[in-house]
């Protein structure tokens, strides 16, 4: 761990029932100092089922590259996305709370996303791929295989989201002809694209400008309809830095 609290790469990550792909991110955080990073993992675990909790305490005790938070306090809250937003933004604050600094952040779910894709070489193309886009990117994301799957959090200038969850959540037959095109269409379209630049996009692995990533917010106060984490967040971003996403196929 750095002494001054200044990294290469932060990686955040909510872990809950995810043991059996726990290994491969610790492998990750490993081969990334041995390839001259310094790297600090903050991972925010919330009431496993199995023995993620064990063995996420077991190498935080163990090794220096993870801070493990309790982010049990969303069970209270019944909406999902509620929950994610305030665990995620709890882990965001976490970084300012302890005056943490890095280049990047890299924001990566543990769970059957990174059970194949998750190498050394597809994490410095993606690095390689921001820095040389440093003017146009903010970020640059995951393209999930073998369909690009998450649509509440994506958004580009052609395709605003502007009511997904509502969308999802209708059970007419009429909105069957609403999803069809503004979810099904589109993750086709999405899918057979090989690179999409985006408002907002999340498929388990995000990285980050530090600089750009602090200035949006994963969480506010809603009345009924609360904004997907990574949309809000990435909607905040992309208005100041006047910046956008990269959806790349290289991981």
């Amino acid at each position: 761990m750095s002494e001054n609290n200044n990294y290469d790469i932060v990686i955040l990550s909510l872990a809950r029932n995810c043991e059996h792909t726990i290994e491969i991110f610790f492998n990750f955080l490993e081969n990334l100092t041995k390839k001259g990073f310094n790297v600090l993992s903050i991972v925010g675990e919330n009431n496993s089922e199995d023995f993620t909790f064990n063995k996420l305490q077991k190498y935080s005790e163990s090794s220096d590259l993870l801070q493990l938070l309790d982010t049990t306090f969303i069970e209270k809250f019944d909406d999902r996305i509620i929950r994610l937003s305030k665990a995620r933004q709890y882990i965001k604050d976490h970084l300012h709370k302890k005056n943490i600094q890095s280049k990047y952040i890299c924001v990566v779910d543990l769970d059957e996303v990174i059970s194949s894709g998750l190498t050394i070489q597809s994490f410095l193309d993606l690095k390689k791929t921001l820095d040389n886009n440093s003017d146009k990117l903010f970020a640059v994301s995951a393209k999930s295989i073998p369909f690009y799957y998450d649509i509440l959090n994506y958004e580009d200038k052609n395709n605003l989201n502007l009511d997904v969850i509502k969308l999802q959540n209708r059970k007419d037959v009429i909105s069957y002809f609403e999803r069809k095109e503004k979810i099904y269409n589109l993750q086709k379209r999405l899918t057979n694209l090989d690179e999409i630049v985006s408002i907002s996009s999340f498929n388990g692995l995000c990285l980050y400008y530090f600089n750009d990533f602090k200035e949006g917010y994963y969480y506010q106060e809603q009345n009924n309809n609360p904004t997907p984490e990574h949309l809000n967040l990435n909607r905040i971003i992309s208005k100041k830095t006047n910046k956008n996403i990269l959806v790349s196929n290289r991981i």
